[in-house]
């Protein structure tokens, strides 16, 4: 096991990396895992379109506006969760998910 000190020094290192390079290899790790989940789901696109009866065309953009509609909002939810904190957070997800009998 690490001592604090040499903890402390491993990761104080993380600070000298630069933010464009941070940048960067966020942006190329996020590229490449949706090339990953498009390889995965792109072969069952036109057996998922046929079974809901709308074109493969019609399809691909229920789900380009899906991943749309997920890049901008992600960003505010990280800023609520930051503000409100993980558990109360997850507690309120949780908490719509259950369903609701009158």
């Amino acid at each position: 096991m690490l001592g604090t000190k040499k903890l402390h020094l491993r990761f104080s290192r993380l600070h000298r990396v630069p933010r464009r390079t941070v940048l960067i290899m966020t942006g190329l790790s996020s590229w490449f895992a949706a090339g990953m989940l498009e390889s995965l789901i792109g072969p069952t696109v036109s057996s998922w379109a046929q079974r809901f009866g709308i074109s493969e065309g019609a399809f691909g953009i229920l789900f380009a506006v899906t991943w749309g509609v997920a890049l901008l909002t992600t960003p505010i939810a990280g800023r609520i969760v930051d503000r409100l904190g993980a558990p109360s957070v997850l507690a309120c997800i949780l908490g719509m998910s259950v369903p609701r009998r009158w």
